[in-house]
């Protein structure tokens, strides 16, 4: 089946002024993770105690907006915004990299547990369990946007025309695709997983290991955008820096499993014994 893409990316008017699918996004993932987090943390699920999660989820808020629009500027387009510096600021014009911001939400919450003096991991496995959904509605609205095109599918029985594609050519709908395997069935998987969020790190590293593998696999189906190209032997950037993201969860895979794992102990007692005592779990989230 062919599809000639022609969705409006603005979502409604508020008088004359138009609210876009892409703020839209934004709003809803960062109350559906803050609400997802609070929800753990009461049920003790999670032994981030339940008060601190405004100030985590705040500060990955920011994060987000910053250190997603550095990443995109300095990975994706630096020569085009040295030359334009007054495009900067334009968030509204688009341009957004989920790697930068990821590492801005890393560095947000170790500076934050730091202050707390708690585990900066603790609070990473939490949001990390709903990450993917924010990533689902964004690639949803990257479809719905005309973004991130696919590449031309070998049958001219399937695929997606976009009506500012100059080629014309049916394409894969890569952002579908993302949001099915990196959203959606990424957090089916973490989210029955939800049970291990008292061992620091360890939905973490299986978050990073997840996303890193499937948008690996996604890239095969996606444009690399056109400033960039492909890099050595054909891989994008995405895939790169996706590469990197699957070897820090490996890393921190092992490492948690050897802090967990005492010789002679039983880490899910060990686990049971520390988070005992407190009734909101907090003394959990302490370094020691």
């Amino acid at each position: 089946m062919i599809y000639y893409h022609q969705l409006n990316p603005i979502a409604f008017y508020i008088g004359a002024t138009p609210v876009p699918w892409y703020w839209l996004n934004y709003l809803l993932s960062y109350l559906l993770i803050y609400a997802g987090a609070l929800r753990l943390s009461r049920q003790q699920i999670s032994p981030v105690p339940y008060q601190d999660i405004p100030s985590y989820a705040l500060g990955c808020w920011f994060a987000v907006f910053i250190f997603g629009r550095l990443g995109y500027i300095l990975i994706y387009h630096l020569d085009h915004y040295i030359a334009h510096p007054e495009q900067i600021h334009q968030l509204w014009l688009g341009g957004m990299s989920f790697h930068g911001a990821l590492l801005g939400c890393a560095l947000s919450l170790i500076t934050m547990a730091w202050v707390k003096k708690q585990s900066w991991l603790l609070s990473a496995d939490l949001f990390c369990v709903f990450i993917p959904l924010a990533l689902a509605f964004g690639r949803l609205t990257n479809f719905i946007n005309g973004e991130l095109m696919g590449r031309p599918t070998a049958s001219g029985l399937w695929g997606v025309v976009y009506g500012h594609d100059a080629a014309a050519l049916p394409r894969h709908p890569s952002a579908l695709y993302q949001a099915a395997l990196e959203g959606f069935l990424l957090f089916a998987v973490l989210w029955l997983w939800r049970s291990q969020l008292a061992r620091p790190g360890w939905i973490t590293s299986r978050f990073l290991m997840g996303y890193g593998a499937l948008r690996i696999g996604a890239e095969f189906y996606r444009e690399p955008d056109p400033q960039v190209g492909y890099l050595l032997g054909g891989i994008t950037m995405g895939q790169l820096l996706s590469l990197v993201m699957v070897l820090i969860g490996i890393g921190l895979g092992y490492h948690c499993w050897r802090v967990s794992s005492p010789p002679g102990g039983n880490s899910s007692q060990q686990v049971h014994a520390d988070g005992a005592g407190r009734a909101d779990g907090a003394d959990v989230g302490k370094v020691r």
